[in-house]
């Protein structure tokens, strides 16, 4: 089985991430995404896509396709420092959605969309679709629910991690 901290790297980030800087927490998932999809055809970037708004998510995975004339947004990430709630992660994360829903952040919108809520290396992922709820990828359907959330060292969390892969590269 693959696991999520699969280099000494992951696991040094991992042991950062446990601050209250919410920057330790975005390296951190940072560095997950870029070792575990593929570089050339899949880019996570953190801070993007700027709005005009003060708006904006901590991350999304984007992959580019040969021939057409902008990347896809594949998910998004919000993130915060180990050592909040998860109200306003869970609460930022549907902001997020809601606002590519409406174009803001990207001009070629689907009908949904994956996003993660991650507090410190504690995640959960959620699929968001146009009427704007929250749908758990895991646990149970209760939003702001900090039980809920994996820590990335675990089996569990590993297991949710790459079940969630191919899901997400399915959405095109």
């Amino acid at each position: 089985m693959a696991i999520l901290l699969s280099t000494p790297n992951l696991r040094a980030w991992y042991d950062e991430s446990w601050t209250k800087r919410e920057s330790d927490t975005t390296i951190f998932w940072q560095a997950v995404f870029n070792e575990h999809f593929p570089a050339g055809q899949y880019l996570f970037a953190i801070q993007v896509p700027s709005v005009s708004s003060e708006k904006r998510a901590n991350g999304a995975l984007f992959r580019r396709v040969v021939g057409q004339p902008r990347q896809i947004v594949m998910l998004w990430l919000e993130a915060k420092h180990a050592h909040e709630v998860a109200e306003a992660v869970d609460e930022e994360v549907l902001d997020a959605a809601t606002l590519y829903f409406n174009g803001l952040l990207d001009d070629d919108t689907t009908d949904e969309v994956f996003v993660m809520s991650a507090i410190g290396p504690t995640f959960r992922l959620w699929l968001v679709k146009k009427d704007a709820s929250l749908e758990p990828f895991h646990g149970n359907a209760k939003q702001n629910d900090k039980p809920q959330y994996l820590d990335a060292k675990t089996e569990a969390a590993s297991t949710v991690f790459f079940d969630m892969v191919p899901t997400v590269l399915g959405k095109e």
